[in-house]
């Protein structure tokens, strides 16, 4: 789906309105500065893939605005980016130097959803060397 990046921060498009050209025109007719927006929330997944229930509302003052553009994302439930995180974690965390279980579970795995992406790159990945006998 399409999402607004608004000065680096990614919205959702305001309900009626599916294409920046047509958010752009309202806000130019607008006498009011202010728009209720819908913000994603980022601490817990990597873009482009984004938690549904990590949104809230908040109010735009489009006239501060300096940067808006489109980006295509993946908004999914938390329950399925959690199953989806748990089967990359298997298969990229197990040999990085990185990863310890016991962190990840003690902090509910913050560590893992702040950096590693569900395309399985991540941003803290290094590889375990081999430990020669």
């Amino acid at each position: 789906m399409k999402v607004l990046n608004i000065d680096y921060d990614r919205y959702e498009y305001p309900q009626g309105i599916t294409d920046i050209h047509s958010l752009i025109a309202v806000i130019n007719q607008n006498e009011q500065p202010f728009f209720e927006m819908k913000q994603f929330g980022e601490d817990a997944c990597v873009f482009p893939y984004l938690v549904k229930e990590d949104m809230k509302t908040v109010f735009l003052n489009f006239s501060n605005m300096n940067v808006i553009f489109e980006e295509e994302a993946q908004v999914l439930d938390r329950a399925d980016y959690d199953e989806k995180l748990a089967i990359r974690i298997q298969l990229k965390c197990q040999d990085c130097e990185n990863y310890n279980e016991e962190n990840c579970l003690a902090n509910d795995m913050k560590d893992i959803k702040d950096n590693l992406c569900l395309d399985c790159t991540c941003s803290w990945y290094s590889k375990m060397e081999d430990e020669e006998d």
